[in-house]
């Protein structure tokens, strides 16, 4: 059937929450957006995406999918406070350079533009990012670049932490990235040593010292231990005092089951745990389990979180339980604190004693040893 289509030339958004819903953002977003109060600084929100539109060659709907990623970093209209005309300007540098390179093929530290550093970018990712990959010929979803996110490094595992947003951005937009061995934080390094190393206070004191050690050293050698510590907190993973000849692994976070799965000898080894009590170290936990199936959990249950519930904090929640293995006593403390949501749900390891805490360490690394009840 032939005829003519009528189109509309305008549109006219009669509230900020209409504004919004065009937008496929949330209307509830208005009450806190940085809406212009003038028909100027409107023209001007028009007017920058405009130049976007054009600098950037964007069908409709990327067009459409670019705006959202303005107004929902603050930087559709102009602002002291959210994006300058001056930063903008760089934007507008930073995509059309990544446009013309692909792949980039250097570093990003390395990229030749004027007044723009590495740093600028970075403070800018939930911006570059999104908007470069509408840009690129195949399709990529437009992700929110979370600077909380953690970075993560290169475990050989689909349990390893996950790369930040900024950096899996550099990999798509072929930037060099540095690849650096994975490390683990270690004390009571015997069995990892080599002959004859020793500090001023010897062999034995350099053993107890907390230095990195690569994976692949970790992997070359067995220690006689029959149970190794993981403590979740740096600082407590220092202080708690255990029998010299137990590794200790710190501040493994995410990595801790992938860490396990990579040293061939840990299976004939039991674990002992020691972890935040919140929802986030309850799922460490949980995957360590589910990687692992010899693992002991200290100060892990309910019962434990409201001994020292004096300590709790507001905290981050997930938006929902792993399928996991857990003991009853970790499944209802995970059960209770994602019920608490962010309200006082974290008590953070180190707040904890010292004495209580290598007390019920402790008692786990013998019963381990002993190879008694988990």
């Amino acid at each position: 059937m032939g005829g003519d289509v009528l189109l509309p030339g305008t549109i006219l958004w009669r509230t900020p929450e209409d504004f919004f819903r065009t937008l496929a953002a949330k209307p509830s977003a208005a009450k806190t957006a940085d809406l212009p109060a003038s028909p100027e600084r409107w023209a001007a929100g028009v007017a920058r995406l405009g130049a976007l539109i054009d600098a950037l060659g964007l069908p409709p709907q990327p067009a459409l999918a670019a705006a959202r990623v303005l107004v929902r970093e603050g930087a559709a209209f102009p602002s002291s406070s959210g994006m300058t005309d001056g930063d903008f300007a760089k934007l507008l540098l930073v995509l059309d350079w990544c446009r013309a390179h692909r792949p980039a093929g250097i570093y990003l530290r390395s990229i030749p533009l004027e007044g723009i550093d590495t740093k600028w970018i970075e403070r800018h990712a939930a911006i570059v990012c999104p908007l470069d990959d509408l840009t690129r010929p195949q399709a990529h979803p437009v992700e929110p670049a979370d600077p909380a996110e953690p970075a993560g490094e290169a475990h050989p595992d689909a349990d390893a932490p996950k790369r930040s947003a900024f950096e899996r951005w550099q990999r798509r937009a072929g930037f060099r990235v540095l690849e650096l061995p994975p490390l683990v934080l270690c004390r009571n390094t015997q069995a990892w040593l080599p002959a004859g190393a020793a500090d001023a206070d010897g062999a034995d004191a350099l053993a107890r010292r907390a230095i990195q050690l690569p994976l692949a050293i970790l992997q070359a050698a067995e220690p006689a231990s029959p149970v190794v510590l993981i403590v979740e907190n740096v600082q407590t993973g220092l202080a708690v005092d255990v029998p010299d000849d137990v590794p200790v692994f710190m501040g493994l976070g995410n990595a801790a089951a992938a860490t396990v799965r990579a040293l061939p000898w840990m299976g004939r080894k039991a674990v002992v745990y020691a972890g935040d009590l919140d929802v986030h170290g309850l799922e460490i936990l949980a995957r360590l389990r589910a990687a692992h199936g010899n693992v002991r959990s200290v100060l892990a249950g309910v019962e434990d979180f409201k001994r020292f519930e004096a300590l709790a904090v507001d905290g981050a929640t997930v938006a929902a339980l792993g399928d996991y293995p857990r003991t009853d006593e970790e499944a209802a403390l995970a059960r209770m604190l994602f019920a608490r949501r962010e309200k006082l749900s974290r008590i953070e390891q180190e707040r904890i004693p010292l004495a209580e805490v290598t007390a019920a360490v402790m008692a786990a690394l013998k019963e381990a040893a002993a190879g008694g009840p988990r």
